[in-house]
């Protein structure tokens, strides 16, 4: 492959192949901006790292932010769903972490130390599923493999915090079976990458998909370039 695989690129690729294909090996991929929605998460997702580094940047920041009612939810939502969890500021955040082995790249938003144990964390600034619980756990688990392959950090809970919704946030315990259950499925996704498999998946979904209208014309594309 001539990208790294991540998180996101794996379920991306589980949810619709072909939409994978278009947004990673097509100009129409290369173009495509960010929604408003993705902008806000990020800048979120800066403010809570200032905030775990300490930064002297964080009040500032903050208090700009906070005047947008929007950022104010999620910034308080944020401090309430550490106080929920006994929380601080995290030990460990915005860590960029490669595994050469399977060409796997995360950005571990925060692992937090609790009563001598380590608990890895994903923050979500978007609406909780219940339909995605299990992918929930599968992402979690794909990074604590990613930490304690590239690391001497040995993670024990892994838990989401969503900032739209506190009392959906969860922290659970890490189990060994599932993150060889991710990896199973990681390898999976790997090898029909390599194989070129970029069927679309038909779905209610289609219709807003921006990669609709050439859906269709991109599955010749697939089978005719030789681009691995």
């Amino acid at each position: 492959m001539k990208f790294r695989m991540s998180k996101s690129k794996m379920y991306l690729y589980r949810k619709c192949p072909r939409k994978f294909y278009i947004e990673t090996y097509t100009i129409y991929g290369e173009d495509k901006v960010s929604n408003e929605a993705a902008k806000k998460g990020s800048t979120l997702h800066e403010l809570f790292e200032l905030y775990n580094k300490n930064s002297p940047e964080f009040d500032y920041y903050k208090q700009f932010l906070m005047k947008d009612d929007f950022y104010k939810t999620h910034i308080d939502n944020f401090f309430i769903i550490l106080s929920m969890f006994g929380l601080d500021r995290a030990t460990y955040a915005e860590r960029r972490l490669y595994d050469e082995e399977k060409n796997l790249v995360g950005i571990i938003d925060a692992i937090y130390e609790k009563d001598g144990k380590h608990i890895l964390v994903d923050y979500k600034t978007g609406k909780y599923r219940e339909s995605d619980y299990k992918d929930y756990l599968d992402e979690l688990h794909l990074y604590v493999y990613l930490v304690q392959k590239t690391t001497d950090i040995k993670i024990d809970q892994v838990g989401i915090f969503f900032t739209v919704s506190p009392n959906d946030s969860f922290i659970e315990d890490m189990e060994e079976k599932r993150i060889r259950s991710v990896l199973r499925k990681f390898d999976n996704t790997v090898k029909k990458i390599e194989a070129k498999k970029f069927d679309a998946k038909p779905s209610w979904l289609c219709n807003y998909c921006e990669y609709a209208y050439i859906c269709d014309m991109i599955y010749d594309e697939t089978m005719q370039n030789d681009f691995l």
